[in-house]
């Protein structure tokens, strides 16, 4: 009977987290373009491929381009 307390609060603090992110979460804005006035040319750069080789963004110009990448702190 002494694991019930515990349990008990374990899961208040488990479902009080998963509230709050969800309210983070619902209040972060949808990724909307920038309007036509406000687009720049994005400034050149040259990044690996996946086996390594150089691409440079210039190879991409008129296409969709997404870069994805990951920063750890």
């Amino acid at each position: 009977m002494r694991r019930r307390p515990w349990m008990i609060l374990f899961l208040g603090a488990l479902t009080f987290g998963l509230l709050h992110l969800a309210d983070e979460v619902s209040s972060l804005e949808t990724f909307r373009a920038l309007p036509a006035d406000d687009q720049r040319p994005a400034p050149a750069f040259t990044l690996p491929d996946q086996d390594g080789a150089p691409v440079q963004l210039r190879d991409f110009q008129g296409k969709v381009v997404v870069v994805r990448f990951w920063v750890t702190w």
